[in-house]
Parts: structure tokens; C-alpha cells; sequence
């Protein structure tokens, strides 16, 4: 199975260049891989792989940890997406950022052989054949952290065992919860071990050292009542029948205040701002980078670095991605000790069936859950939903 795994990803490969020239997001990836050198002169580095932007968040307490503890340690940084590469393609405490080579035997071979690490981390569900198996060839150990384990997750499905049993000979899995050990001992590995997921900590750390906004402090005009993070136009269009629910209902109620929208789109380009201003045209947003503190209905992010610090603002949050492939970061607005909303795909978020059963977070499928709950929850259970949020982040710190 490896030879064909192989075979197909090199044929994929081969062809990226030509699906580049109709889809941009396929050029990126192949430009930034196609000119990368490797460096040969860092000294046993630990190697820390991240997916993406999300991932990073999840590692970077621990790269932190490591230069705290051995200062002089060389760390490679990979990522596999443009987006997240882009972001933190100068973060300090890396010796080289790149992207990770495509899985090839060879280009997998000319990465491991190049830089020679001393150890390998990978972050959550980082999955790859020959990166993996070149490890081993080598001697050399590599690790899994913050990984969470489910029923149907796809790498324990009988047509993945041949990559399951590379998988298994990571050194030690760290992960989320007791659930995810139990299935790793009933694969036959004993090296689980439960720590729980570093974004606890590192957004524990974004809360101590978090610094006002302009405009926002001693505002009462520029108050939102939800902050909307990472979504996507499904999250969009539901969130702009909720908020046209809200103003009807104010329209019967003289005594409700005003009803202010932050959205910041997962992606912030041109044109998703654009589809967004569209969407709300109704409500006259303002994009975040012509606005000086006025009023506002509806206000639309067209930046990135802020949203941690936003949620701060907030009564309740909603965060995007949850009618697509899964939910993005709920932690960072739920350290603020408020409601968290998203769409009905997290089951692989453990972090996100916690905060359900303590009453912090809630799962919408359609605008008419989203009303229901709020109308029951919101905001007569504040108090009790910062006190749950409080003791969630009090029982799972420290994995780092």
C-alpha cells in the first residue's frame, strides 16, 4: 500500500502545476515549495510540524516551553498551508519556517536528511507517510501532542492500517482526553499519555497579557453583542437572520438596546469582505479599517491579529466553520467567560463537547436553534456560563 500511496501522491503532484494555472489557491501551494531550500547547518533541531494557523496555536506553547528551558535549542517550523505560513513566517523563536515538502519518498528523504533533527513534533493530526517513516529509518524519535481520538475518526478505518502502524511508532502520543488513550490501548499502544490541549494555555496566556483597543474602552456606543470569528458565508447567512430576528424583536420591545454585529470573516481578503458587505448592505457596515469609533450596526473585520482581543468585547461569541469541515478556535472567546455558539460539525473538537456539557458553548444547526437558546440562555445565565468557563479553564491548564 505504501508504494501505491506513493505513486499517487507523486502522479498528484506532478500535476499541480497545470491545476495552479485555475486555481490560486493550488499555485500558492506549489510556489511556495518550489524554490525552498533546506537549512543543513542547525544543530539538532526539534522539528515542530503544524497544519495550519490553528495548529500553531497549539505549539506554540510548547516551542516557548523548550527555548525557556534550553535556550540554544535550534527549532524548524513547518507548516502545510499558505495561511498559516504567511502569518508566522517571522515568529521569532524559529531558527527556519518553511513549508512541509509534499509526502513523497523523495522530497520526504531530502527534507529528514537535510535538516536531521533530534526530534520530531507533530501537532493534532498531522498524518504523514513518508515524513514518518523516514523518521524511523533514521533512529530518529518523533511524537504526537494535542491529539484527540473519536469513533469514525478516518485513521481507524481498516483501509488506513497501513498508515495507522507507522503512526504507532510515534514515541509517545500526548492527548486531549481519557477517551482518546482508551482507543490507543485498544489499538495495542501503551504510550498514551493525557495532558490535555496546550491551546488552554496559550490562550491563558493571550488573556494575562491582552491590551485594550482603541475606540472600544468606556464606549457604550460601540458595545457589541456578539462577535462572530473565523466564519464562513453558512455562518454568515444564519447570523444575518438572527440579527434581523433581534431587530424585530426590538421593534416589540421599546426597552431592548441596540443590537451591534462584529464579524470577522475566516479569510479576509478583498473579495470576502466584499461578499460580506454585501450580505449586510442593509445594516451600512463599516469595515474595521475606516472605523473611528462611531456607532455601528454591523462592523466588519478586514484585518487579521485582533479577533483574540475582540472577543473581550463581546456578550457571546459565535465562531465560524462549523456548517463546513469543523469549527475553528472556540477557546479564545470562551476564556473571556462568555456564551460560545457554532454550527453542528465538531465532533472531533473535544474541547467543544467539554464546554457543551458545562453549559459554556452550544451547537446551532439552523437559525431557529440559535433564537430558541438565546432566548432561554441569554442573557439571564450570564453569570452561571462565566462561572462554568472559569472552572473549565481552571481544570484543564497545563498541558504544555
Amino acid at each position: 500500500m505504501s508504494k501505491i500511496y506513493d505513486a499517487i501522491v507523486t502522479t498528484v503532484s506532478g500535476m499541480l502545476p497545470s491545476v495552479g494555472i485555475f486555481n490560486s489557491s493550488v499555485a500558492d501551494f506549489v510556489e511556495g515549495r518550489k524554490n525552498q531550500t533546506y537549512p543543513t547547518t542547525l544543530i539538532s533541531p526539534v522539528w515542530i510540524h503544524c497544519a495550519s494557523l490553528g495548529e500553531f496555536e497549539q505549539g506554540r506553547p510548547l516551542i516557548e516551553a523548550i527555548k525557556k528551558e534550553w535556550p540554544d535549542q535550534h527549532m524548524v517550523l513547518t507548516f502545510f498551508s499558505k495561511s498559516g505560513y504567511d502569518i508566522r513566517k517571522s515568529y521569532p523563536l524559529a531558527d527556519w519556517i518553511g513549508y512541509m515538502p509534499i509526502d513523497t519518498k523523495r522530497e520526504a528523504e531530502k527534507f529528514i536528511n537535510a535538516i536531521r533533527p533530534r526530534l520530531a513534533i507533530f501537532v493534532k493530526y498531522e498524518f504523514w507517510y513518508n515524513h514518518l517513516d523516514q523518521l524511523s529509518l533514521n533512529h530518529i524519535p518523533f511524537i504526537f501532542i494535542s491529539t484527540n481520538f473519536f469513533k469514525g475518526h478516518y485513521l481507524l478505518q481498516y483501509w488506513n492500517r497501513w498508515l495507522l502502524d507507522k503512526v504507532l511508532k510515534a514515541s509517545a502520543f500526548f492527548v486531549q482526553d481519557e477517551s482518546s488513550k482508551n482507543i490507543l490501548n485498544s489499538l495495542g499502544y501503551k504510550n498514551g499519555i493525557v495532558t490535555g490541549d496546550t491551546r488552554v494555555d496559550r490562550v491563558l496566556d493571550l488573556l494575562s497579557g491582552i491590551h485594550p483597543l482603541e475606540y472600544f474602552d468606556s464606549n457604550t456606543q460601540c458595545q457589541p453583542i456578539l462577535v462572530a470569528g473565523s466564519t464562513w458565508p453558512a455562518d454568515e447567512f444564519v447570523l444575518k437572520d438572527f440579527l434581523k430576528y433581534l431587530e424585530w424583536r426590538k421593534n416589540k420591545d421599546s426597552t431592548a438596546g441596540t443590537y451591534r454585529f462584529i464579524m470577522a470573516p475566516h479569510n479576509p481578503s478583498a473579495s470576502r469582505v466584499a461578499e460580506l458587505t454585501n450580505l449586510y448592505a442593509e445594516y451600512n457596515p463599516i469595515l474595521y479599517s475606516n472605523w473611528r469609533g462611531e456607532p455601528f450596526k454591523v462592523l466588519i473585520v478586514d484585518s487579521i491579529g485582533i479577533l483574540n482581543r475582540l472577543y473581550g468585547y463581546a456578550q457571546v461569541a459565535y465562531v465560524g466553520g462549523g456548517f463546513g469541515r469543523g469549527i475553528h478556535n472556540i477557546l479564545e472567546p470562551a476564556v473571556y467567560g462568555i456564551p460560545v455558539f457554532f454550527g453542528p460539525k465538531h465532533s472531533s473538537f473535544a474541547e467543544a463537547g467539554n464546554l457543551i456539557k458545562r453549559g459554556v458553548a452550544f451547537s446551532i444547526q439552523n437559525v431557529s436553534e440559535l433564537k430558541s437558546i438565546w432566548n432561554v440562555q441569554i442573557p439571564q445565565n450570564l453569570p452561571v456560563i462565566k462561572s462554568n468557563a472559569s472552572k473549565f479553564f481552571a481544570d484543564n491548564n497545563g498541558a504544555t
